[in-house]
C-alpha cells in the first residue's frame, strides 16, 4: 500500500522526465529554427519571407484541418489492447489508423492544390509562385503520414526516439539555409529546402517507429483482416471523429495567423506575424511540444484514477507555469534587442505582438494538463464545444481587430480566444475531476 501510494505521490515527475528525453530534440529543434528562420528572414526581406511563411503555414493547416489525429486513437484503444495481450487487434488498430492517415493525406493535398487553384487571390501571395505553392502542397501527404507512427512511439514511451526524429527537419533547414543565405538564395530554392527537410523527417519517423514496432516483436503474425480495416475495435470512429473535430476547432493554435495576416494585411504583415509569433513560442513550444506529448501517455495509463490524474494535472501545471514567467520577462526586457540580433530592424514591428501572444501563453501554460486530460477520459463533445466557441471568438476578433489595429490587432485577437480557452479548459476539467 505504502509502495502503491510512493508511486502516485511521484506520477506528476513522469512527465517532466518524458519532456527532459524530448528536451535533446526539441530543444536542438528551437535552436536551429531560431537561426534558418532568421537566416531566411534576412536573405528573403520581409515580403519574400511571408510568401515562404505563407505557403508553409497553407500545408500545416490544411493538414490540421483534414487529418485524423490517429495518434491518439492508437494510444487509447492501442493501450487497451497491449493490456490485454491482444496482438492481433492492436496490429488491426494500427492498420485502421495507417489506412485513415492515407485517404486524409490524398483529400488533404487535392484540396490544398484545388484551392491554390481557384482561390489563390485571397491568401496576399504573389502571383508568379502559384506553381511552385501548388508542389508544395504535395508535402502535406507527408505531414499527414506521420500521426499513427507518432502514436505508436508515444504509447511505448520512446520519446528518447521521437526526440531523435525531430532532429532531422529543422537540422537539414539549418544548413540549407546557411547555403542559401551566403549565395542569396531565392525564394524557390528555400521553398525546395523547406519540402526536403518536412518529408524527410517524416520518413525519418515511419521508420523509427517500425524497426521499435518489430523490435518489441509486434508484428509477427501479421495478417489483414478485411473486415477489421475499417472497424477494428467498438467506438473508434466516434472517438476519432470526435478528436479530428477538435483538433479542426485547436487551428488558432496553428500557423493561421499568418494566413490570415497575409489575406488581410499583405506578405510582408504575415512575416512580421511570423517572427512575433517565433519569439513567443519560446515560452509556450516547450510545453505544447514536450510536456503536452509527454503527458499523454501518463493520462492514458492513469484513466479513470481521478486522484491521480488531479495530483498530475496540478503540479505539472505549476511546475511549468513558473519557467514561463521568467521567460515572459525576458522578452519584455530584451525583445527588441533579440529581434535586431536575429531578423533585423526591418521586423521591429514584431515586438509588441510579440509580448501580447507571450502574456497570453501563460494562461495557456497554466493550464495545458486540462484538454488531455479531458480527451483522455473520453470528454471528446465537451473539448470540441470549447474549441468551437473559441474559435469562432478568434475568427470574429482577427477579422475585426486586424484591419482597425494591423499586426497589433492580429495578436491581441489571437490573445483573446487563448485565454478564453484556458478559462473554458479550467472550468471543464475541474467538473470533471470533481465527478464521483
Amino acid at each position: 500500500m505504502v509502495k502503491a501510494q510512493n508511486t502516485q505521490s511521484k506520477m506528476w515527475k513522469r512527465p517532466f522526465k518524458n519532456a527532459g528525453i524530448l528536451l535533446l530534440g526539441r530543444g536542438t529543434q528551437g535552436i536551429l529554427s531560431l537561426v534558418y528562420l532568421a537566416l531566411a528572414a534576412r536573405t528573403l526581406g520581409a515580403a519574400g519571407f511571408g510568401n515562404l511563411v505563407i505557403i508553409h503555414s497553407l500545408v500545416l493547416t490544411a493538414a490540421q484541418l483534414v487529418r485524423f489525429q490517429t495518434w491518439q486513437a492508437v494510444m487509447r484503444y492501442g493501450d487497451d489492447a497491449l493490456k490485454q495481450n491482444d496482438i492481433k487487434t492492436f496490429q488491426d488498430i494500427n492498420l485502421f489508423a495507417v489506412f485513415l492517415d492515407f485517404i486524409s493525406a490524398v483529400i488533404c493535398a487535392g484540396g490544398l492544390i484545388l484551392f491554390l487553384s481557384y482561390c489563390y487571390g485571397i491568401t496576399g501571395l504573389q502571383a508568379e509562385i502559384e506553381p511552385l505553392a501548388k508542389l508544395y502542397a504535395l508535402g502535406s501527404i507527408f505531414v499527414m503520414l506521420g500521426s499513427a507512427p507518432l502514436g505508436y512511439l508515444r504509447l511505448a514511451n520512446r520519446h528518447d526516439l521521437i526526440a531523435i526524429q525531430t532532429t532531422v527537419e529543422p537540422a537539414i533547414r539549418f544548413i540549407g539555409a546557411i547555403i542559401l543565405f551566403f549565395i542569396n538564395g531565392p525564394l524557390e530554392a528555400f521553398l525546395i529546402l523547406w519540402f526536403a527537410a518536412m518529408t524527410a523527417s517524416r520518413i525519418t519517423l515511419m521508420v523509427i517507429a517500425v524497426r521499435a514496432m518489430r523490435k518489441e516483436d509486434l508484428w509477427s503474425g501479421f495478417k489483414i483482416r478485411p473486415a477489421k480495416i475499417l472497424h477494428p475495435v467498438s467506438g473508434i470512429w466516434r472517438y476519432v471523429c470526435g478528436t479530428q473535430l477538435t483538433s479542426t476547432l485547436n487551428i488558432t493554435n496553428g500557423p493561421i495567423g499568418t494566413i490570415l495576416a497575409g489575406a488581410l494585411l499583405g506578405a510582408p504583415a504575415a512575416g512580421i506575424f511570423r517572427v512575433a509569433q517565433q519569439f513567443a513560442d519560446i515560452l509556450i513550444k516547450p510545453v505544447n511540444k514536450l510536456l503536452v506529448p509527454a503527458i499523454y501517455t501518463d493520462m492514458t495509463q492513469s484513466a479513470g484514477n481521478r486522484t491521480i490524474l488531479k495530483d498530475l494535472s496540478v503540479k505539472t501545471a505549476l511546475f511549468a507555469g513558473a519557467p514561463s514567467l521568467g521567460i515572459f520577462i525576458i522578452l519584455v526586457a530584451a525583445g527588441k534587442v533579440l529581434i535586431t540580433a536575429t531578423v533585423g530592424t526591418e521586423y521591429l514591428d514584431a515586438y509588441t505582438p510579440m509580448i501580447i501572444l507571450a502574456l497570453s501563453g501563460i494562461a495557456m501554460v497554466a493550464t495545458f494538463p486540462l484538454e488531455p486530460l479531458l480527451i483522455t477520459a473520453g470528454k471528446v463533445r465537451e473539448t470540441a464545444l470549447i474549441r468551437f466557441l473559441t474559435v469562432l471568438i478568434y475568427f470574429l476578433g482577427f477579422l475585426a481587430l486586424a484591419p482597425l489595429f494591423g499586426i497589433t490587432g492580429a495578436a491581441t485577437a489571437t490573445a483573446i480566444s487563448t485565454v478564453c480557452t484556458a478559462l473554458l479548459f479550467w472550468l471543464s476539467g475541474a467538473l470533471y475531476l470533481k465527478e464521483k
